[in-house]
């Protein structure tokens, strides 16, 4: 597959940028013991990864009182600010030949800004990315497109022309929403999910990323498994 018209590459941010799975799913699967609910693997990845936690707490723990999901957020919020961010593998690499190559790139995640500076500053990621979106930023939530779509708008280009890489369902229905292209990052037993919410192919880092330019022209080329994307500088 290749397309000519890409002008921007989307980058989810945990599970995407930073591996953030493991840490997550301890955080939820030890609330849920306490309050009597079993999140199986679906669950998880369905109603969890890639979701603000307001919709984790309304949509999981919709019958608990406002106090007790107010302290369950508290208790996210202390569990993050005391991690130390890992990149996932071959990440930070893509995005420097991303900037390298002069092709537009934005942050999009439903975290809030306090964790994205931390995170920048743990993994100096500042000056990698055009634009950054925050859940402060959205009204509605992934799987709405709304995120997405602002994104783009910031980008100041068509939301056809952009390639995000999400790690869970409801991000990519978001993306693929928005009427962006979609590659899935997740381990292998995830792939169909992802495959079935509009992720053209699925990959577990960006490790098997490869890119170049083109012959003499201006754009660049990545590969992702059989797939080859052709990215238009723009800056």
């Amino acid at each position: 597959m290749q397309n000519n018209a890409l002008n921007a590459v989307i980058f989810d941010l945990d599970g995407v940028v930073i591996d953030t799975k493991a840490p997550i799913e301890a955080f939820w699967n030890k609330w849920a013991h306490q309050k009597g609910i079993a999140l199986d693997k679906q669950t998880m990845h369905e109603k969890i990864h890639g979701r603000p936690a307001k919709s984790t707490l309304n949509t999981i723990f919709g019958f608990l009182s406002p106090e007790e999901k107010e302290e369950i957020k508290r208790a996210g919020d202390l569990m993050e600010r005391g991690l130390q961010y890992i990149p996932m593998p071959g990440v930070i690499d893509f995005l420097n030949a991303l900037v390298a190559h002069q092709i537009k790139t934005a942050l999009v995640t439903s975290s809030l800004p306090e964790k994205v500076e931390t995170v920048f500053q743990q993994l100096g990621l500042s000056g990698l990315f055009n634009e950054v979106v925050t859940a402060d930023l959205i009204t509605h939530g992934k799987p709405a497109p709304e995120c997405y779509l602002f994104a783009a708008g910031k980008l100041k280009i068509p939301a056809q022309t952009c390639i995000v890489f999400e790690d869970s369902a409801s991000g990519v229905r978001a993306a693929h929403k928005a009427g962006m292209q979609v590659i899935g990052i997740n381990e292998p037993i995830i792939a169909p999910m992802l495959i079935n919410a509009g992720a053209a192919t699925v990959i577990p880092d960006f490790t098997q990323i490869k890119i170049h330019k083109k012959n003499s022209t201006t754009s660049t080329l990545f590969l992702v498994n059989s797939y080859e994307y052709s990215l238009n500088p723009i800056r």
